[in-house]
């Protein structure tokens, strides 16, 4: 079957007959002259698709507490350089906005190349890439996202949708982003209530450099920096989020997203 909005992708795919399509989701707010700017880039740079990563919504303070790290986070599975160059096998895109070459999407076989993958954004970059065209994806201020995340529960639901599915399904990955998680949450946090002050020091610049790591995108959102030291444990938060991801995926009816429920 069909993931999430793709299938009414495809309905209006099939009437485009513009050289470039726009992907906007229904709660981005573009600025003015926006798409002017991506269009010239794209045209001079050769980029068959360029994502922008939109500007979350940052007014609770749930979304003030870890909706910097989804941002944080993701540019770990994907670092843009790596995602940006050609070199790299590790292809990424934001969802929020999208400019894709008509015909290139058209060569892939449309949306139904992706048709059951529950992170369409990256599954098109991917496609887009393995076929030897050039894919940019970029943070900008100019691309708004109105979609609230006041609660828990929804950041959960949100995260625990695509966490399994970023692991590839794999056990074996899901041990190994445990362990390392723990290595560099838990552990640190631990060290400095040692009474050895070798390991408590230890502990500390480790923090420390997670703290440091962290600030740029506190800085990016114009956020108190001192939420830089809740890092482990908003981490610790991801982990559980992720680990509950692979239970549902497991012993409940797959991974639930907007009331439907989707395994691999």
């Amino acid at each position: 079957g069909w993931s999430g909005k793709l299938w009414a992708l495809e309905q209006g795919r099939k009437y485009v007959q513009t050289h470039y399509l726009v992907l906007v989701d229904a709660d981005i707010i573009l600025k003015p002259g926006l798409i002017k700017t991506i269009l010239s880039k794209a045209k001079k740079n050769d980029i068959k698709l360029l994502s922008l990563m939109a500007r979350l919504r940052m007014s609770s303070f749930w979304e003030i507490l870890l909706m910097p790290a989804f941002i944080f986070f993701f540019k770990l599975i994907y670092p843009f350089r790596l995602s940006n160059s050609s070199n790299s096998k590790i292809a990424a895109a934001a969802g929020g906005c999208i400019l894709l070459e008509t015909e290139i999407l058209k060569e892939l076989g449309g949306f139904k190349s992706i048709q059951n993958a529950l992170i369409d954004d990256c599954a098109l970059a991917k496609k887009v890439k393995q076929s030897g065209y050039k894919t940019w994806t970029g943070l900008t201020h100019s691309v708004i996202s109105t979609r609230r995340y006041d609660k828990l529960s929804i950041i959960r639901e949100m995260i625990t949708r695509t966490a399994y599915t970023q692991l590839h399904y794999s056990p074996l990955l899901l041990l190994f982003c445990t362990i390392l998680m723990i290595i560099a949450f838990l552990i640190p946090v631990a060290a400095i209530l040692q009474t050895q002050s070798i390991i408590m020091i230890m502990g500390l610049i480790t923090l420390c450099i997670q703290a440091i790591c962290y600030l740029p995108i506190l800085r990016y959102y114009s956020l108190n920096p001192l939420y830089a030291v809740l890092l482990p444990f908003i981490g610790m938060l991801y982990l559980f989020f992720t680990l509950n991801s692979a239970y549902c995926y497991y012993f409940s009816k797959g991974i639930c997203w907007k009331d439907r429920y989707y395994k691999n």
